[in-house]
């Protein structure tokens, strides 16, 4: 159960949603990197008007990826898995037309349109076939919150987790399995994973669930498709990073996430502090060296070049142009639970 520990009545300045109090990877990943940005995307809920092409697809593929995954494909005859193909397909198709509903501009998203879909699920079933034999799945989508460590009065801090499976291997050890759909995957794909906060909370949720078992460490899944005039099976590559921890990387991590969420709760503190009036925010600085991170500008480069205090009345009561306010709880969508008690 979500700790309420931000209350709408300390935020009278702000687009104040319960999303306050959930924290998972991504939000702490996203204040690690730039704390104005986490402020004007978690906390006023500021998001660009226009679908997000790599969320949608990477969600629908997702969908479709735990379809097949499930099925007994090596007990069916070709027949029916061609069946389970194609509702993977359908599923994942009725995800991606939600928000791209015009197959006209399909070819304008490549590589994240739905032309790449079957390829990709023909491609895994081909290459990891073995899997449906030697690996057990315990759960998928499984979705919970984890104690990392304590704030200063003594409560729980808790990190909010949706991994997309987690499984038993051959030899009796359970791994998190985490699908990253993607356009390329160099050197610098495979380096981020073994320090990314993503996979170091996962594995502390599945060992803090299942303290009894053996723990391999969490399993990278990358899909990765290249633009190509026509998609085939050689379009489609798949590349894996086995992301492993012993116990003094775990403790160095869990101390890296518990510094970082101290100094998120100090900044939520502070900016109960604040007033309309002032003439900048003093918490949650820039990070100017992350604005244009991933060769992309970042979409509040405007507002950060622009605005001294985003308190301001006109600045918050509705979002700016190009950007719409937008929640997402991913307690809320819970399917398969495991919350750490």
């Amino acid at each position: 159960m979500t700790i309420q520990k931000y209350k709408e009545e300390d935020y009278p300045h702000l687009n104040y949603d319960e999303t306050y109090n959930i924290i998972d990877s991504s939000k702490l990943s996203t204040y690690m990197s730039c704390r104005r940005k986490f402020f004007y995307e978690y906390l006023q809920g500021y998001r660009g008007i226009y679908p997000n092409k790599h969320l949608i697809y990477g969600t629908a593929l997702h969908e479709a990826l735990e379809h097949l995954i499930l099925a007994d494909m090596p007990n069916l005859s070709d027949e029916e898995q061609q069946k389970v193909y194609m509702e993977a397909y359908k599923k994942a198709l009725v995800i991606y037309r939600k928000d791209f509903p015009d197959a006209e501009f399909d070819a304008e998203r490549k590589p994240k349109s739905p032309e790449y879909i079957l390829p990709s699920l023909l491609g895994y079933y081909e290459t990891y076939q073995d899997e449906w034999v030697t690996d057990e799945i315990i759960a998928t989508e499984l979705h919970g919150q984890v104690t990392i460590g304590e704030d200063e009065d003594g409560n729980d801090r808790l990190m909010t987790y949706r991994m997309d499976a987690l499984r038993r291997n051959s030899v009796g050890q359970l791994y998190v399995q985490e699908h990253k759909s993607g356009g390329q995957a160099g050197s610098t794909w495979y380096d981020k994973w073994e320090l990314a906060i993503q996979p170091l909370v996962y594995f502390h949720a599945a060992r803090f669930n299942y303290p009894d078992d053996q723990h391999f460490g969490v399993v990278i899944n990358g899909i990765i498709a290249a633009k190509r005039a026509k998609v085939t099976l050689d379009t489609i590559k798949f590349h894996r990073v086995n992301v492993r921890y012993n116990n003094s990387m775990m403790l160095e991590g869990l101390e890296l996430l518990n510094y970082y969420y101290g100094e998120l709760e100090k900044d939520m503190l502070a900016v109960q502090e604040l007033h309309p009036s002032d003439e900048a925010m003093t918490c949650f600085p820039k990070n100017p060296n992350a604005c244009t991170d991933y060769n992309t500008t970042c979409m509040f480069h405007g507002l950060c070049t622009s605005v001294r205090n985003p308190l301001r009345a006109e600045q918050r009561n509705h979002a700016p142009i190009g950007m719409k306010i937008e929640r997402w709880n991913p307690l809320a969508e819970a399917s398969n639970e495991v919350t750490a008690g």
